[in-house]
């Protein structure tokens, strides 16, 4: 690795890296969790970027902090080997909403 010096420190860079800024909610710089109600709607965003000219894609993913994961009886299924005439199935994401106390 190469690094620059700026001031007193060495900075390293590291090429490819993707850098997340701005995430959205964020209480008191991070160090506590925001929370809403059952119920609520909560926007989240995030600035994703990368150095260059590519194209780049992020995933948000959701805990859930109840007493059991939900489980889905009846899962998305894709045929694993196509033929070449055939698009490729796409899989849609699943909301199961949840009140608070409810497991599946």
């Amino acid at each position: 690795m190469s690094g620059r010096a700026i001031g007193t420190e060495t900075e390293w860079w590291v090429p490819g890296r993707v850098e997340i800024d701005d995430v959205a909610p964020v209480v008191s710089c991070g160090v506590y969790p925001a929370k809403a109600v059952v119920g609520e709607v909560v926007p989240v965003s995030a600035a994703v970027w990368r150095e260059g000219h590519e194209a780049v894609a992020a995933t948000l993913v959701v805990r859930y902090l109840g007493v059991r994961y939900p489980h889905l009886t009846d899962r998305p299924r894709a045929r694993v080997l196509p033929t070449p005439s055939e698009p490729q199935p796409r899989v849609k994401p699943l909301l199961i909403p949840m009140t608070s106390g409810q497991e599946p």
